[in-house]
């Protein structure tokens, strides 16, 4: 019986990654937006709060690449609906 949960859970899951809804897509779109406003708001607090003489300019380049990253995969789910 709680097999047969997890394979419901698990087929659930997998439907919505692979075919979903538009609902599904949009908060899926929000999702990676927030994430994506998320990494630039980080990449900002490091800028201002660390001293210039630590090594900072890899995590502030990689959070601006992940928020990038992040704001277009969310553009590419979404397809502009």
């Amino acid at each position: 019986m709680v097999k047969e949960r997890f394979r419901k859970l698990g087929r659930g899951i997998w439907l919505s990654l692979r075919k979903p809804t538009l609902k599904q897509k949009e908060a899926y779109c929000r999702w990676l937006h927030t994430l994506s406003a998320a990494c630039v708001v980080g990449a900002v607090t490091i800028a201002f709060a660390t001293n210039p003489v630590d090594n900072y300019w890899a995590k502030l380049q990689a959070l601006i690449g992940w928020g990038v990253v992040l704001f277009f995969a969310g553009a590419f789910i979404g397809k502009g609906e």
